[in-house]
């Protein structure tokens, strides 16, 4: 808006495309303002100048917002009376309302949004001008999505800005929508783009003015909540000859906090009965600053030929401060304990930039462009400093509040049916190989073999937030409701070694059917025509498919079947005992022996030599699991390797991948690993086996 005044009249010219009725009616009323300052300066001879000419601007603005408008005056040389306002009547001749500028443009390579034709972008910065823009989001960590693709490129006036996340949004945040001109977001990039920007590019371009002569804005934002926040730039621009010089300067400050106050409940199994209570008030407290400077020249050389240089520098302080104080209580409300906790962080980012620039146009379709960049990033130095100190001074950061903030706790749960065991000792190695890398932390239960237990430890992992769970199942567990909590939050489940049928999670285990065919086929080639076999808990897979594959091989060798010959206990070193003390026992006594437990199989063979049999001749004997115990007893145990660590690994990857979206939680599948027979003189009873030429295919009946 353009206004100047003289002592004699006032006249408003405004001008439109067409003349449809709403332009008529917004001139008309144009007109009659315009009789109105007439009057307005004819009776206030006393008023100071510029307050009536700011004074008048206002009010044109206020009628004909959103249109371009132009008000000037006649130079006349009679003073301002009754008689000169009636005269300057005459004087006003047209009302013409110029079309206002479209918010958003279309083109075919790119859609094009005009900040300034949109007056909520007044007074905002630019992060919150791109979150109106249409297909952009911005998550709360302030990573941008275009059209929920993330790997976004912003630019600004056509250069990246090299910058992801946090660091962007500070820039983002300090920068004032008056800065802009306009947002380009293309989604789909021309060749010219084709090295950056897999998800899209939105370049920002920024305000430029081509009129000659010096010209500048000021923008002041105010905005007051609970706390005060502040907006503000300052735009300057000299343009002479060939040279353009530039520069603008922006601050933002605000203050936020968040008031959280969290109560958990945690219910027996029957989902109804209150258990205790968990009751949390948090208040966080965050204040930022942002100084965003902007100094550059052009230089024309040629009417085509542009150089430039410009230099660009951030500087962002940031406070934050939280106290916590976490209640946990009985079923009754009564406090059992409580816990404080205080956080604090004061960082600075610290940027700045040097950017030297040629531009050649040919044509309006046709130009060459060349940048060289030199930029300095301070924040990840600054990071350092703050984290030494903390270290220094012995600080520990606050885990539930940021687990809080990103909602995810960045753990994963482990139930393993024992500790003491050398095959669960080697699955947990290899879980925490996998989820270590992948920067999660574990918490373990154990069931010691107990249903109940087992349905504790999830409970217990469920109130946690684990983000995923892997489990194996424990002896007497006869159904899997304790899991439901986690199917019905999409909490990935992934079950090994002893699993069950069920809709939602994935198994990793190995064919145990053919395991135990293998070991009680190699015990018949060795010439053993009564093979017992010991077992535990048939309710559980490992065990049955292992006692099938038992039955399998004897029917496919030939050999009788005697129910008398299967014992099944818990495989503990008095099981083992009173196993080999009733097999010294039966008639006729086995020759071979199939034990799908190492440390069992161990026991076994020292009570029997103990006894004065001879191992393998008087009896053969094959464990399962490949322990270290295998390899120390004499002579060394026959047994079936259990890829342990390998179990673990594939586990944890499956578990992860569902964590990051490579597989769906919804997964039922089934991943088999491959065991292996290891023969050693525990079984051997000749140099050369008498394996068959051709050892019969296992299959299941």
């Amino acid at each position: 808006m353009n206004g100047c005044c003289s002592r004699s009249a006032f006249t408003v010219h405004v001008s439109t495309f067409d003349s449809n009725p709403l332009s008529l009616f917004v001139s008309s009323y144009a007109a009659h303002f315009g009789i109105w300052f007439r009057h307005f300066f004819a009776n206030r001879r006393k008023t100071n100048f510029v307050l009536r000419k700011i004074i008048a601007s206002i009010l044109l603005l206020f009628v004909c917002y959103g249109h371009t408008v132009s008000a000037q005056t006649g130079d006349r040389k009679d003073s301002m009376n009754e008689k000169g306002a009636k005269d300057s009547a005459k004087v006003l001749e047209q009302a013409v309302v110029t079309g206002k500028k479209t918010f958003l443009e279309q083109r075919n390579d790119r859609v094009i949004i005009h900040v300034d034709a949109a007056v909520t972008n007044v007074g905002s910065t630019v992060l919150e001008v791109l979150q109106k823009c249409p297909g952009v989001s911005i998550d709360k960590d302030g990573n941008i999505s275009l059209k929920g693709r993330q790997g976004v490129l912003v630019m600004i006036d056509g250069k990246p800005t090299y910058l992801s996340g946090a660091d962007l949004a500070n820039l983002l945040t300090s920068m004032n929508a008056n800065q802009l001109e306009q947002v380009e977001i293309m989604t789909n990039p021309s060749a010219k783009y084709d090295a950056a920007g897999n998800a899209g590019i939105i370049d920002l371009k920024t305000k430029k003015n081509t009129a000659k002569g010096f010209s500048g804005n000021v923008n002041i934002g105010y905005g007051q909540g609970k706390y005060p926040k502040t907006n503000n730039s300052l735009n300057l621009n000299y343009r002479n000859g060939k040279y353009n010089l530039f520069g603008s300067y922006s601050y933002n400050g605000a203050r936020g906090y968040t008031d959280l106050h969290l109560t958990r409940r945690y219910f027996d199994p029957d989902g109804k009965t209150v258990n205790s209570i968990f009751d949390e008030p948090t208040y966080l407290y965050r204040h930022f600053a942002s100084h965003n400077i902007k100094l550059g020249m052009d230089y024309f050389l040629k009417p085509k030929t542009t150089v430039g240089v410009v230099l660009t520098g951030f500087d962002s302080p940031r406070d934050f401060y939280g106290i916590s104080d976490g209640f946990l209580q009985d079923a009754t409300g009564h406090t059992d304990s409580i816990t404080h906790t205080v956080s604090s962080d004061n960082s600075r980012v610290l940027n700045g930039a040097l950017n030297l620039n040629l531009r050649q146009r040919f044509d309006s379709a046709h130009e060459l462009t060349a940048d060289a960049d030199y930029i300095i990033y301070q924040a990840a130095k600054t990071r350092k400093r703050i984290n030494d100190m903390a270290k220094e001074m012995g600080y520990r950061s606050n885990n539930f509040a940021s687990n809080l903030r990103r909602q995810k706790s960045n753990t994963i749960g482990v139930i393993v049916h024992e500790l003491n065991s050398q095959f669960i000792t080697s699955v947990l190695a290899g879980i925490e190989k996998v989820t270590a890398e992948a920067g999660y932390d574990l918490i373990i239960g154990h069931s010691s073999e107990t249903y109940k237990k087992e349905t504790a430890n999830a409970d217990n992992l469920f109130h946690k937030r684990v983000d995923g769970l892997i489990a194996s199942l424990a002896f007497d567990t006869k159904n899997l409701d304790h899991f439901d909590p986690f199917v019905k939050k999409g909490i990935p489940l992934v079950f090994f070694d002893r699993v069950e049928k069920y809709n939602y999670g994935a198994r990793i285990v190995i064919d145990n059917f053919r395991a135990g065919f293998e070991a009680t086929a190699h015990l018949a080639e060795q010439g053993c025509t009564h093979i017992a076999h010991i077992t535990a808990n048939l309710s559980r897979n490992v065990y049955a498919d292992r006692l099938e594959g038992y039955r399998k091989a004897l029917a496919q060798y030939g050999l009788p079947f005697d129910p008398t010959f299967v014992m099944v206990n818990d495989l503990g070193e008095h099981d083992a005992i009173h196993c080999a003390q009733q097999v010294l026992q039966m008639s006729p006594r086995p020759d071979g022996i199939f034990i799908t437990n190492d440390f069992c199989a161990a026991v076994f063979q020292k009570t029997l030599q103990e006894a004065g049999l001879n191992i393998p001749h008087d009896m053969a004997i094959v464990g399962f699991n490949n322990d270290p115990i295998s390899k120390i007893i004499t002579p060394q145990l026959t047994t079936v390797n259990y890829p342990g660590e390998e179990m673990g690994e594939r586990a944890a990857r499956c578990l992860v991948d569902q964590l990051t979206g490579v597989s769906s939680p919804n997964s039922t599948s089934t991943i088999v690993i491959r065991s292996e027979l290891i023969l050693r003189d525990s079984s051997r009873r000749t140099l050369q086996t008498k394996r068959p030429l051709h050892r019969p295919h296992p299959r299941r009946s």
